[in-house]
This record gives structure tokens, C-alpha cells and sequence, in this order.
């Protein structure tokens, strides 16, 4: 009974005029069994004894729920010596909107132990990370998180209650909450803590005692394996008062959101008195474990979810691999050997981080389907005094993960290369042994940074004990972590490589030495590899295999981007004399494709379809072991579980089964399908057994069909058996194929992927000029290829979308040929194909510099208006003839006599909807201008369908004509710019009191104008182009006006040549019979002014290429050769690069790039660069986005 708990709350809460919505269920720790963990809430270790861990190896250190008489259940930190900081954590948890939310808990601490006082300290620690796309907020409270907030506590043995408000902000991101539990002398922590109601509350919200469950397992890491029973145990709190209540028992899929199973459960009310209107109810239930997979539990009652705490996971019996099979390759960082309070500490204590016991480390780590680990043998965590060396801190985890048959290797010294963090003398953080400061620790010419350069007899001091205290389970060894810092030479790593290869080789000749260790942390950068074979080109002879961290290239498929993992890797292998086997020995960060992962804090939350995708992506470029992601940050769940710990994430549950199917798998031959598939087939030894998978990296994914299904079994990327694999969906995650290998190599030759969406092209005439939209259909940013038939007289297009939601338009001169049918491709594959959808004709006018060159336009019964450009504003001057003018009564000028104006400032984009009010509405305006001020004195009214919030600028001067009135109207062009080629749709329409039927407007056309916009007519504003002769119209003596040209000679001519270009169209045409000099730049290039509103630019260029040799020998490596087109440092050739070579037809190829604030005059480049050839350029637009 919670009689005095709740009451001075309850006092509190009636004195509030609000509500407050609870954001973490089991807030008031009712939802746990005494004696058992808390639901939903979790301990981290952050520091604790050594010996405390591994004399209790089978001791999970939870929270404990324990009965407080007068308050009912609360959670209880039991006291344990050794333990030093604490850190309490609940679930994640997300805000509704902006606004406050008050932080509140109660706490006490036990009856200290050999102590007069508890020295207990409490920091709550409350705070969002923002998604790494968004701009820090002047309005957040830390420059770097939308909240970063700080409540602190000191218990007494007396009940205090705690709280504290603060502000947050949805920046789609989840809140987390951290309960920091120190001692205040910095000794051992001596006294157990008691918190009850620790409640996080969005003030302004709905209900603050919402309905709320836990479902249990009977296995405390909540993980089975396959057929065994699940027995859970179910408690909730209800509004409802009957002796039971009938609920189910919902298993939802963590990866995709799907529910898998719902199970009916009857459960009863327990006898206590109901509290803040929740009556306690409990019940269980035996599930038997047939799917495999990660999931979450629910409950649901009266058709409506409950909020719950519950995970589950069924998994494959683990099973063993030989050495560099397929699945003995996957692997992992050890859990991390970073110490809390400082590395200088580390001899008694440790940082501990998620798990729980010190027996689930192995364990897990062997139930994942991890065959390796990287152990990080840092040097200031064993040579403890000069020369005395100590195994106490990396030595257990050597033999846990051991024991558990997950092989070590040992990345020597470890910390980042040679370098380190200065800490000075004294530091407790220092990553290096402090002793060794300003003799062999020095100064580095990087601001904050020191270099170990220790003599080979003291570091050789350093690898003897290594090699003698682990090399019995140690068998391969890693030559530094990440040593390739552009200011550190070479020669300093090649010593200690070429020392470290001959001491390892002499003590036992099996033993293996990876080195290079190049990283992609900034992307892929091959400085280091260039500069590694410039100094010494037979360092590969040092070296057994080559590390590399293949980090913004963790996959095939990344953010759009398709091939980045396989080119990294033969790029990689072009700078090696030898070939060497690879062995990507970190990744932490493996890139979701479905959901990138959106924020610094999940980045390491790897989902199930990107880690496979990850091992079998370096598979199949021979890549022989991967030791990706971080044990302590990827294996486990980061919120707690209804057993107070984190249990498997569904990461670890996907390793486990792709490790199973590669049970027995020794061979893998890759199976080529096209730039957007990958499969193969894995073999046995004796070439009986087989396992194929296949996955599509196109965002809409493929259907499957048509396949030899014979003697085959198919299963998801989890392990569960398929009917059939016939007209499924692939995607990104893996479909695996079962079964003997020529089987499955028929089925490959049989099946056919159909894309499950190609690509809608829009055209409209207007000028002249054909204007041709194409909508996204990946839903990401990226580029396509449309290739039209010959008799169109189209160029082939390159179309660019710079976001998921964004279409792209292009224009070129107007073909004759008015059946345009197209197919469409990207990285060579066909996707499809389709026609042309083309708008029906409108009428099409020009906006006039001037009102004296503004032509009168008539309205379709006798109104008159004139279209005109000020240089700011629109300005429209409007002539009706009206017996009497009528004001309106209010707001709702329409209702009066009026002119208005309904503007499409983007008339080609979205062309696929025409209605303009709806759900997703489109960015269109209705201005509304009275020919008299309204009863209320309004004159103007102008409604933005995309902004609620909109206010406007624009003006009008009324004038009362002889037969009617006259309005001057001015818009600025803030509210309305065109957002391609100067273009708007601008309806005109008259407002007359009392008129009955379609009003009088510009087009003529009988439609409503504020819903609909596919008739307005369109204007084209008569602009400066932001590109001078842009289409090479102006010149003389084979010069185009406005263009540079790189230099000429005999070897190379570039001239503009009339009529040479698309359509009888000019050209700047490109001659060379020889590769330019230096960077071999041969081409044109004009410097254009950015706008200071643009945030974005469309780069398109229409060229033709009828030959094209490239240089033996790459002047800048990172720089495709051939064709380029580019805007200053922003070079897009990479992404042109694969679709073109010589020869190509007229193409138009566009490009996105968005506005680098530091240039705002940026140049446009294009022709041909270490290469010759013959090249053709039409026509090159640049068009700037808001």
C-alpha cells in the first residue's frame, strides 16, 4: 500500500492546473515481483572492483524490488563492496512536442556499512542527442544537445523527494535519463539506495497514471533457443476492477515492426487496493519458442496496446567454424576496456559497461556467432611500473572469451597508433604509461596530441611478455590501431612492424601479423596506404594480412550510395605490391539502409538486414575476417529489459543466425546479377552442401519470380523456414537458399528479379522548351538514368534528387518528335520504363522588366490585368469593370469584390498531384486583394497552404475607376520565388458579390483555384540566367562569351562551333589528341554568383562524347579520369564516372550540390581530365533551391 508515498504527490498534483503525461512506464516500480529485478530499469557498471566480478562470475548485478512498508514496492541498489559508480538507466524515451518536463524521484539510502554516514552521491543526468543531420538550436540548452541537463542529490536514510523542470525540444531523437550514483570521498560506495517514484513527465500532456505491463521470461537474458518453452510471467496495472480481465500477448518483430504471434492471456486480480486508479493484476503464460528472431512483448487490451516492458529472443544453437571459414570470419571488438575513472585506476577496478555478470561477456559474445575477437592490448594497462608487467586487466578477458571458443587476436600497444591524448605526467585519464612521459612520450606537431616513440629494447620488453603470458591462446597479432595520421611518417611504423614481424616469426612461425591499418573515419582517405608502399613498397612482406576499418563504407548500399564497400576494397588492393588476405578489423558504425541510424548515440544500434549484409558484403570481396562492430555497444539492447538488464539486440540475434547457416561452409563463389544485387552461393569442403543468398539494394527492392525451386529450402534472414520463395519481396534483408549446390546454381540461372517500381517522367511545353519531371521513386537522395528511343530526338537524362522528397525537372530545346518513350537505368541495370506523361497545354506569358513592356492580358469576361517585375516584387496592375464595389463584411475578402491572385512558385515539381489542399498539401498561395477596405479594415489576405504561420509583405493601392476599380498589386518575391527556370503558375480570378457559377479568370478554364492547379497558366520571369551564355549562343572567333577555357595547344583544341550542338543548337566542342599537363584538366569553366537565400544548387550539363582515352598513370588517385563535370571542390565526376564512357549520345547529366557558405562564387567545370578525346558540350544550367 502506497498510502504516504502518494500522498504528499497527490497534494502536489491537485495544487497543478495541468496534466502531465508519464513518458517511462514503471516509473512507481510496481510492475516488479519481490525479490526480482525491476522492470525497466538497469544498473551500469562504470566502476567496480575487479575481484568483485570474477569471484561472483555467475552474479547479475541488478536492481532488486523489495517491499517499503507504507509505500509498496521500490527499487532497491543493493550494496555490495567494491562497487564505486553506478549509473541507473530506464528506457528511452520520446517527447510529443516542445515543451517542459519535470524530472522527479524519490530517494533514501540504507544503514551504512562500517561507516557513521552513506556517501552516496545522485546526478541525474537527462538528455536528447541530436540527429546528426540537424543544426544545433540557439533555443537548446547546450550547444551540441537539444537538452543536456543536471539534477544533483545526496540521500539521507530518510525518504527525500527530488525534482527538477526543464525544457525539451522533438528533434525526432529519444530522451534518455541517467541516474548517477558516486560515492563523495571517492572510496567504495557503502551503503545500499532505495528510489521510488522516479516519474518523467511532459507537463501539458494526458494521462499521468496511464495503464502499463511487464511481461517477464523465465530465463534472466531473456533468450531461448529454437522448440524450447517460454514461460513469462505478466503483471499490469489496469483501470479496471473485475476479478479478470481477458488480454493478449503480442510478439512484435524488432526489426521490421511486424507482429508475429498474438496469444490470449486471462489474468487476475491480485487483492491489493488499486493505486491512482491502476488495480494490480498478474497472470502467465508457456509459449513454445518456434521463430526465430528478437521481439518485443506487448500487451493489448480491448483492442488498445498497453505500454509494456518485455523482450524475447529465440536463437540458433551455437555452433563452431573452422579457422578462416566463412563463420569463423565474423567477429568483434571486445567489450570495452576504456576504465571509467581513468586507466591509472584500472588494477583494482573497471569499467564494466552493459552486461551484467562477468560470465555473460563469453557467453554472449559466442551466442551472437562471434568466432573472433580483437582484444585492445594497451600498453598502460600492463606495464603498470617500468618494466614490471601485470596480466590482471586484459589477461580474463583473453581467457573468457577463450573459453567460450571465440578466438582473440591482439591489437598491439592499441590506442590510436603511436599517438595519444596528452594528459600530461599526471593524468588519471592517460591512455599511456605515465612513467614514460618527456622520455619516450613526446610532443606532437598536433595541437593536444603526444607520440610514443619508446626504443626497440623497451618496447620489445612490452611485446616479450605479451607474447609470452597469451601467446598459448594469441595466434594472430595486429600491428597498432589506426597509425596512418597524415602528420606521422611512415618510417617510424615500419620499424616497429618490420621488429615486430621477426620476434613474432621467431617465437613461433604460425603466428600471424596484420598491418597497415588504414580507417575511413572521414571517409576514405588512401593517404596512408600511398605513403606506406612510397617509403617501403615491400612492407607487405612484413605483414601476414592487412587491416583496414572500413568505416563511411561499412556496406555495398550506404545512404544511396551502391558500391562503396567493394570499391574501397579493390582500391585498397591497388596499393599493395603483393596481394595480401584482408581482415577489416573495426567497424563499429555499420549503416541501416531501410533507417539510418540518425543520431551520435545509434549509431552503433546496427540493424539486423545491415550487419549481415556487412559480413556478406566483405565475403564476397574476399575479405577473410571482420571483426566489426563493439561488443559492449552492439550485442546488447540499450534500454533494460522486464529482467533489469539489457539483453540480446537484434543485431546479435541476426550474427547468430547467419553464423548457423554457415555451419560447415568453407568456400564462396559469388554470383554476379547486376549493380544492385548481391548473391552467391557458399560450398562445403566436399562441395555437397550449399548456401546461397541473394539481396536487392534498390529501395523498392524486387519481386521475385519464375525461379527452379526444386529440392531447395528458403529462409529469411533469421533462419525461418519459407514456403516458397516465389513472388516475395526482396530487399535489403537477405533471402538464404538451402540445399546442394547445383540446385541452387540453377535456381540462379532460372529466377528473374523484377524492380518493383521504375521511374514516372513528366514533360510540359512552355517557351519552346520541353521541361521533363522526374519523381523519386527510391525515396532517397540519389541519381537515375533515363535512356529515351532514337526516334524522340531526346538526349539520354541523368535526372538528381537531393533528398527522399525531392523531384527533379530539366529543360532542353523542344524535340519534334512528341512520343517520348524512355527506359530507365542506374549503375548500368535497367529498372524499366514508361512514356512520357505530358501536361495538357495552358496559356504561357512572360513577366515584362517593366510596366510599359507588359502586355494587357484579358480575362475571360472583359477584366483586364498586366504582369510585370520590379526587381523585388511581383506586381500585377488589375482593370474590372463592377456597377457598385461591395465591401467584405470580415476577414474573408473573397466575399466582397476582389481580385485574386493564386500562385504555383514550383509548377513543375510534383507533377503527379494536382490537388492542392490535402494532407500533404503543396506549396501554393492564395492572395486575395479587395478592390475596398473590408468592414475591419483588411485590404489584403493571404493564405500559405504549407504554413499556418504565414504572413505577408504584400500591398495594394485601390483606385475607383469611371466603370468599375483598378488595383496596383505587389508581392515580394521572398513569399513566392520560382523554384525552376523563373517559372510560376499564376492564376488571375475576379470576386463579385452575389455572383452565382465560375468566376471570371485568366485561363477560362471552369475550375476551383484553390484546390486545383494544373490550369493555371504559367509565367516566365526574365531574369539574368545564373549561368552568362549558358547555351553558347553568344560569341565570335570560336570564343563563347562568359567561358574560360583551359590552355590550348597543337595537341589541344577547344573552339565554339556553330550549330554543332543538340538540335542545331551551338556547342563548345573539345579536341585533344594528348592528356594535359599537371592535373590533365582540358575544358571550360565559368565562376557563377550564389544567391544568399539559396541553400542549394542543380548543376546540369547537355554534352555529347565520341571518343575518350585516359591516362596510364592517375594524377590525383581519388579523382576518377575521363569525363568531369563539377562546381569548384565539389566534384560529382565520382558519380558520373561508371555510367559514361566513350562513346555516349547527347546526354544531359544533372547534379546536386548543396551551398557551401564559404564560397558563394562557386565555379562551373566541365570536358575531360587525364584524358583526351572528343567531347561536345550543348548546353550547361545552373538552377539554385530554397
Amino acid at each position: 500500500m502506497k498510502h504516504a508515498k502518494f500522498a504528499a504527490l497527490a497534494a502536489a498534483l491537485a495544487a497543478l492546473p495541468v496534466q502531465a503525461e508519464l513518458l517511462n512506464p514503471g516509473a512507481d516500480m510496481e510492475l516488479g515481483e519481490t525479490g526480482k529485478p525491476v522492470p525497466g530499469w538497469m544498473l551500469t557498471l562504470n566502476r567496480i572492483d575487479r575481484k568483485l566480478l570474477r569471484t561472483q562470475p555467475d552474479t547479475f548485478f541488478t536492481t532488486e524490488t523489495v517491499m517499503e512498508k507504507g509505500r509498496g514496492r521500490v527499487l532497491l541498489v543493493p550494496y555490495r563492496p567494491g562497487m564505486y559508480d553506478l549509473s541507473l538507466v530506464c528506457g528511452e524515451m520520446n517527447v510529443p512536442a516542445d515543451g517542459e518536463v519535470e524530472v522527479a524521484f524519490d530517494a533514501k539510502a540504507g544503514k551504512p556499512v562500517g561507516a557513521d554516514r552513506p556517501n552516496i552521491s545522485l546526478g541525474a543526468d537527462f538528455r536528447c542527442y541530436a540527429p546528426l543531420n540537424v543544426k544545433p538550436d540557439p533555443k537548446w540548452s547546450h550547444p551540441s544537445y537539444p537538452l543536456l541537463s543536471w539534477l544533483s542529490a545526496d540521500p539521507t536514510e530518510e525518504w527525500r523527494h527530488f525534482s527538477h523542470k526543464v525544457k525539451v525540444f522533438n528533434v525526432g531523437t529519444a530522451y534518455v535519463m541517467t541516474l548517477q550514483i558516486r560515492s563523495t570521498d571517492g572510496k567504495a560506495l557503502n551503503a545500499p539506495l532505495y528510489i521510488d517514484n522516479f516519474r518523467m513527465t511532459f507537463l501539458n500532456g494526458k494521462n499521468d497514471y496511464p495503464e502499463e505491463a511487464s511481461i517477464v521470461p523465465d530465463h534472466a537474458e531473456a533468450h531461448y533457443f529454437k522448440d524450447e518453452t517460454m514461460n513469462f510471467r505478466i503483471t499490469a496495472r489496469l483501470s479496471a476492477n473485475a476479478g479478470t480481465e481477458k488480454t493478449e500477448l503480442v510478439f512484435v518483430s524488432v526489426h521490421d515492426n511486424a507482429v508475429r504471434k498474438v496469444l490470449p492471456v486471462t489474468l487476475k486480480k491480485d487483492g491489493e487496493a488499486p493505486q491512482n486508479g491502476l488495480t494490480r493484476y498478474t497472470g502467465a503464460i508457456a509459449v513454445p519458442a518456434d521463430q526465430f528472431g528478437a521481439f518485443k512483448l506487448k500487451l493489448r487490451r480491448n483492442g488498445k496496446e498497453i505500454a509494456s516492458i518485455g523482450d524475447v529472443s529465440v536463437l540458433h544453437q551455437p555452433v563452431d567454424h573452422k579457422r578462416f571459414s566463412p563463420g569463423w570470419s565474423i567477429g568483434m571488438n571486445e567489450h570495452s576496456n576504456i576504465i571509467y575513472n581513468g586507466y591509472q585506476n584500472a588494477t583494482h577496478t573497471t569499467y564494466f559497461g552493459r552486461y551484467s555478470s562477468w560470465n555473460s561477456v563469453g557467453r554472449i559474445a559466442r551466442l551472437a556467432g562471434m568466432r573472433n575477437v580483437r582484444i585492445w592490448g594497451r600498453w598502460v594497462l600492463i606495464e603498470r611500473e617500468p618494466g614490471k608487467f601485470s596480466p590482471d586487466v586484459i589477461g580474463p578477458n583473453i581467457d573468457e572469451y577463450y573459453k567460450n571458443g571465440v578466438e582473440p587476436f591482439f591489437c598491439i600497444a592499441a590506442g590510436m597508433g603511436l599517438l595519444f591524448r596528452d594528459q600530461g605526467p599526471k593524468g588519471e585519464t592517460a591512455d599511456y604509461p605515465l612513467f614514460y612521459y618527456g622520455k619516450y612520450i613526446k610532443k606532437y606537431p598536433r595541437p593536444g596530441i603526444v607520440m610514443l616513440d619508446a626504443p626497440l629494447d623497451v618496447y620489445g620488453r612490452y611485446l616479450d611478455y605479451c607474447i609470452r603470458t597469451w601467446g598459448d591462446k594469441v595466434k594472430i597479432w595486429e600491428m597498432f590501431n589506426e597509425p596512418g595520421d597524415p602528420l606521422m611518417g611512415p618510417q617510424q611504423y615500419l620499424k616497429y612492424l618490420k621488429y615486430t614481424y621477426k620476434v613474432l616469426k621467431e617465437k613461433n612461425k604460425d603466428y600471424l601479423l596484420l598491418g597497415n591499418g588504414n580507417t575511413c573515419d572521414v571517409g576514405y582517405d588512401k593517404g596512408w596506404c600511398r605513403r606506406l608502399s612510397e617509403a617501403d613498397p615491400d612492407y607487405v612482406d612484413y605483414v601476414d594480412g592487412i587491416a583496414f576499418h572500413p568505416y563511411n563504407n561499412s556496406s555495398d548500399y550506404e545512404k544511396n550510395i551502391y558500391g562503396l564497400y567493394s570499391a574501397h576494397i579493390k582500391e585498397l588492393r591497388s596499393t599493395l605490391k603483393k596481394q595480401k588476405p584482408l581482415c577489416n578489423t573495426e567497424c563499429y558504425y555499420i549503416v541501416g539502409a531501410r533507417n539510418p541510424q540518425s543520431a551520435i548515440n545509434t549509431q552503433d544500434r546496427i540493424p539486423a538486414e545491415a550487419v549481415q549484409r556487412h559480413y556478406l558484403d566483405g565475403m564476397l570481396n574476399g575479405v577473410r575476417l571482420a571483426a566489426s562492430p563493439n561488443g559492449n555497444t552492439s550485442l546488447l539492447t540499450y534500454d533494460p529489459s522486464s529482467t533489469g538488464m539489457r539483453v540480446m539486440s537484434e543485431m546479435a540475434v541476426a550474427t547468430n543466425a547467419l553464423s548457423f547457416m554457415l555451419k560447415d561452409m568453407e568456400k564462396l563463389d559469388p554470383v554476379p546479377l547486376n549493380p544492385f544485387m548481391r548473391a552467391g552461393v557458399f560450398k562445403s569442403a566436399d562441395g555437397k552442401q550449399g548456401v546461397g543468398f541473394v539481396y536487392d539494394l534498390r529501395p523498392s527492392g524486387s519481386t521475385v519470380k519464375n525461379g527452379n525451386e526444386s529440392g531447395l529450402q528458403f529462409l529469411d534472414l533469421f533462419g525461418n523456414r519459407m514456403a516458397k520463395a516465389d513472388g516475395t519481396t526482396l530487399s535489403y534483408e537477405p533471402l538464404y537458399i538451402k540445399g546442394k549446390p547445383e540446385r541452387i546454381a540453377e535456381f540462379f540461372k532460372s529466377v528473374r528479379f523484377i524492380p518493383k517500381q521504375s521511374c514516372r517522367v513528366f514533360g510540359r511545353i512552355l517557351g519552346g522548351r520541353l521541361y521533363l519531371t522526374a519523381l523519386n521513386s527510391f525515396g532517397q537522395p540519389g541519381t537515375i538514368m533515363t535512356k529515351f528511343a532514337p526516334e524522340t530526338g531526346l538526349p539520354n537524362i541523368q535526372f538528381a534528387f537531393k533528398d527522399a522528397d525531392d523531384d527533379s525537372t530539366v529543360s532542353f530545346p523542344l524535340p519534334a518528335n512528341r512520343q517520348l518513350s524512355y527506359r530507365v537505368e542506374s549503375n548500368g541495370a535497367e529498372l524499366g520504363g514508361g512514356k512520357v506523361e505530358m501536361a495538357d497545354p495552358v496559356p504561357e506569358f512572360i513577366i515584362s522588366a517593366t510596366e510599359n513592356e507588359a502586355k494587357e492580358l484579358p480575362l475571360s469576361r472583359g477584366a483586364k490585368a498586366k504582369v510585370w517585375n520590379d526587381g523585388t516584387s511581383l506586381k500585377v496592375r488589375a482593370d474590372v469593370k463592377a456597377a457598385k464595389i461591395t465591401p467584405a463584411g470580415g476577414e474573408s475578402l473573397w466575399e466582397g469584390d476582389a481580385v485574386e491572385l493564386f500562385i504555383d512558385p514550383a509548377p513543375f515539381s510534383k507533377p503527379d498531384k494536382e490537388v492542392i489542399i490535402s494532407t500533404n498539401p503543396l506549396n501554393c498561395f492564395q492572395y486575395v486583394f479587395a478592390a475596398a477596405p473590408s468592414k475591419t479594415g483588411s485590404s489584403v489576405l493571404a493564405i500559405s497552404r504549407t504554413d499556418k504561420e504565414f504572413k505577408t509583405n504584400a500591398a495594394v493601392k485601390q483606385t475607383r475607376t469611371e466603370d468599375g476599380y483598378s488595383l496596383e498589386i505587389s508581392i515580394p518575391w521572398t513569399e513566392i520565388r520560382p523554384a525552376y527556370g523563373g517559372v510560376l503558375g499564376l492564376e488571375i480570378e475576379v470576386a463579385r458579390p452575389g455572383e452565382t457559377g465560375w468566376k471570371e479568370s485568366l485561363s477560362g478554364v471552369k475550375a476551383f483555384a484553390f484546390k486545383d492547379r494544373s490550369h493555371y497558366p504559367l509565367f516566365r520571369l526574365q531574369t539574368k540566367a545564373a549561368v552568362r551564355n549558358g547555351s553558347f549562343a553568344k560569341g565570335e572567333y570560336g570564343e563563347a562569351d562568359g567561358w574560360f577555357y583551359t590552355p590550348q595547344s597543337n595537341s589541344c583544341r577547344i573552339e565554339m562551333v556553330p550549330k554543332s550542338g543538340f538540335n542545331g543548337g551551338n556547342a563548345v566542342v573539345l579536341n585533344s589528341t594528348k592528356v594535359s599537363p599537371g592535373s590533365g584538366q582540358q575544358g571550360i569553366s565559368q565562376p557563377v554568383a550564389v544567391p544568399e537565400w539559396a541553400t542549394g544548387m542543380k548543376v546540369s550539363a547537355l554534352v555529347e562524347m565520341s571518343s575518350c582515352t585516359t591516362a596510364s598513370r592517375q594524377f590525383n588517385s581519388w579523382r576518377p579520369q575521363g569525363f568531369y563535370l563539377g562546381l569548384s571542390s565539389r566534384d560529382m565526376s565520382h558519380i558520373l564516372h561508371r555510367e559514361f564512357s566513350a562513346p555516349f549520345g547527347w546526354t544531359l547529366l544533372q547534379f546536386y550540390a548543396p551551398v557551401e557558405k564559404q564560397d558563394r562564387h562557386p565555379r562551373v567545370e566541365c570536358g575531360l581530365r587525364q584524358a583526351f578525346g572528343n567531347l561536345k558540350i550543348s548546353e550547361i544550367q545552373v538552377n539554385f533551391i530554397k
